[in-house]
């Protein structure tokens, strides 16, 4: 083999080596992330509260939220307050898309996550565990802090 092909094929394979780890952090740095997670204060014995959050997915691929669920509550669900004019009413939803490099809000009046029967009083500067269920990527586990105002 000629110096200039080995030449060649030492730079090529230098430039390969160079590139590769900077492609293998981005990826790694492609993720789902769970932001502004609060929950409002409920006595025990209430009937629902609301949890809002933001998930930001940063990766380069749609997925749906399918569950959430917290050993806090008997029950968790999605809601989407819906407007008719002057008339309100609140619709449940099976699930959330979340699509690549955007962010899905859930704040009170739009779309929310509830708890439903809240197994315990949740006082101001509690961290409630959440468990949000993906279709792709899985289980993602958060803790949402109680907040004693609108949110």
């Amino acid at each position: 083999m000629s110096i200039h092909r080995l030449a060649r094929r030492g730079l090529i394979l230098t430039l390969v080596a160079a590139t590769m780890p900077a492609r293998v952090r981005a990826q790694a740095s492609l993720r789902m992330v769970i932001k502004d997670g609060r929950v409002r204060a409920a006595v025990a014995g209430a009937m629902k509260t609301t949890v809002s959050l933001t998930i930001a997915n940063s990766t380069d691929d749609d997925d749906v939220l399918i569950g959430v669920s917290s050993p806090w509550a008997e029950k968790a669900i999605f809601v989407r307050t819906v407007w008719k004019g002057l008339n309100v009413r609140e619709v449940e939803l099976d699930e959330i898309p979340v699509k690549a490099h955007h962010a899905v809000k859930f704040t009170n009046g739009h779309d929310e996550i509830r708890l439903l029967r809240p197994t315990r009083q949740l006082k101001p500067g509690m961290k409630v565990p959440l468990e949000l269920r993906f279709k792709t990527m899985g289980t993602l586990n958060t803790d949402v802090e109680v907040f004693n105002r609108l949110l």
